[in-house]
């Protein structure tokens, strides 16, 4: 009897385990607030190029107000065009005149904004757009520092796995919290872009350990047949999240003030954070049983269920077990072996389609036409049913056919956007595309753990997301595309995304009802032979 068998005795998922389910998902709400905060850091910001030596003269003696004479310098000059407004990166050269409301500029060059910029910060406040002067020819770097931080949560699957993996899930989850919090103060203070963005970069591991140490942690509670819906319960509490910061970032609208807020709010997870043990799974596997054995009996008393005799050897012949299994393990395998080299790239290449298309569609939601803290509340809460429809599809159809529909049906309808006219239309298609990448993408969640062979489980799902990363990272710099087709980045995610569906309609096997392949032959053999009925 292991650890597993324990659970299905004594409560796979009980009161006990929901009250601590509830309290790791409830942490991860902060994980989209530094994620996705910057969308609201680089709102559009009107801005028009400065004369410094204008702004010391007034027009009092023309009697004119002040407000009035600002417009007045702004026509003189900004030059103006019908269809698109005030130029935004040139200027007449008028630096070298004195100012008078008669100027005729008709006659003078136009120049580069040479002397700075002025921004209105009347709609969305101080940003880091004016801080950092992101406009004309550096407009494009607050993707880049996107694609950065992305770049950083990349290497935190790799850090905070192994530290979890080292001294434990509670004490790895503690430590990526107060990275957390420093880097969240610290990145308000920096003084230009690229030390604002290096300390974006070093939070980014934080940021997703914050997230996956609790998804471990999750399932690492509960029996063998409740880790779906502890593992999906987590997924709504993103969502929620998102919304949240969404509300915040309307409230608040200084990028500053709203950086130091989110992080502040952080501080909730320390009301229950010694409430919940460290899991009894990574203590069996680190041979720490008698500490095992004490949260064992404490959840079998929370469920109020009986503990099987002589448990502690069991667990203690469990880990014996599985010292001379893992000896075992040689995880190139699923390259060496054709089979599953060409399921590892299928499975691979869906996981870069799906985190290249759904933070595409997330972070451009900005561009839809309609207002923006509604886009982004509207573009967070649809995710709330995609989960829900994800969950059905789970326990009543297929793996496989459900993934590829809603990869095929997402990819045809981001192309379909680009016919739909700004603004309710467009938005209302990419928000039922969104709908369709987010669901296929939490099935794709489950899917990927049950192609590859328990002896490599978690480092063919983790290859599997280290190629959803790398979408991740691409996602904003194709979104910078925008500015020379704006059609292009939706087209690119509509083909990517069809691709990876048809591919995965055709190549790979059902695992719905199947059991889960504990060898490689079991693997290979999936699709190949009937096996035993295992429900959902």
């Amino acid at each position: 009897m292991g650890y597993d068998d324990i659970l299905i005795q004594i409560g796979e998922l009980g009161p006990y385990q929901w009250r601590i389910v509830f309290f790791v998902c409830v942490s991860t709400l902060v994980c989209p607030w530094h994620l996705l905060i910057q969308v609201f850091f680089i709102l559009d910001t009107p801005h028009w190029c400065s004369v410094k030596s204008w702004d010391r003269q007034n027009c009092s003696e023309w009697n004119i107000s002040s407000t009035q004479c600002e417009e007045i310098k702004k026509n003189l000059s900004i030059p103006f065009d019908e269809e698109y407004g005030y130029s935004k990166c040139q200027k007449y050269n008028v630096s070298f005149l004195e100012f008078q409301p008669d100027i005729d500029v008709d006659s003078l060059d136009k120049i580069d904004c040479d002397e700075g910029w002025t921004y209105d910060e009347s709609e969305n406040g101080p940003s880091i757009i004016s801080k950092f002067d992101l406009v004309c020819d550096r407009e494009g770097l607050p993707q880049i520092a996107q694609s950065l931080f992305f770049m950083g949560s990349l290497f935190g699957s790799v850090v905070y796995g192994m530290i979890a993996d080292w001294i434990g899930r509670f004490h790895a989850w503690w430590i990526c919290l107060l990275h957390q919090f420093v880097c969240g103060i610290i990145v308000i203070y920096m003084p230009n872009f690229w030390s604002y963005t290096l300390v974006r970069v070093i939070l980014a591991p934080a940021n997703y350990a914050a997230w996956i140490i609790p998804v471990i942690m999750a399932t690492e509670y509960v029996g063998p047949n409740k880790r779906m819906v502890s593992g999906l319960f987590i997924e709504y509490f993103f969502a929620t999240g998102f919304m949240i910061m969404t509300i915040l970032a309307w409230l608040i609208r200084d990028w500053a003030m709203l950086q130091l807020t989110v992080t502040l709010m952080q501080f909730y997870i320390l009301l229950y954070l010694f409430c919940v043990p460290e899991s009894p799974r990574w203590l069996v596997a680190e041979n720490r049983i008698p500490e095992a054995a004490k949260i064992i009996r404490r959840i079998a008393k929370g469920n109020g269920t009986q503990l099987p005799p002589n448990f502690e050897q069991e667990l203690q012949d469990e880990y014996r077990n599985k010292i001379k299994v893992n000896e075992e393990i040689r995880f190139v395998d699923i390259f060496t072996n054709r089979t599953m080299l060409f399921r590892t790239m299928n499975m691979s290449f869906a996981w870069f389609a799906h985190g290249l298309t759904y933070f595409g569609l997330t972070l451009g939601a900005s561009s839809l036409g309609i207002d923006v803290y509604v886009s982004f509340f509207v573009s967070a809460f649809i995710e709330i049913p995609s989960y829900t429809v994800a969950m059905i599809c789970l326990f009543k159809f297929g793996r496989k056919n459900t993934t590829a529909f809603f990869m095929i049906v997402g990819g045809i309808i981001c192309m379909m956007v680009v016919f739909a006219p700004l603004g309710p239309w467009r938005a209302t298609a990419a928000y039922i595309g969104k709908l369709a990448v987010t669901t296929s993408f939490v099935i794709l969640f489950v899917y990927g753990a049950e192609i590859f062979p328990t002896p490599v489980r978690g480092f063919g799902v983790g290859f599997c997301s280290i190629m959803g990363r790398i979408g991740d990272i691409l996602s904003p710099v194709i979104n910078l595309l925008r500015s020379i087709w704006l059609p292009f980045p939706l087209l690119l995610y509509g083909v990517v995304i069809i691709i990876s569906g048809i591919w995965v309609l055709t190549s790979l096997p059902e695992t719905r009802k199947k059991d889960l392949p504990e060898t490689m032959e079991d693997a290979v053999n999936l699709g190949r032979e009937k096996t035993k009925d295992t429900g959902s």
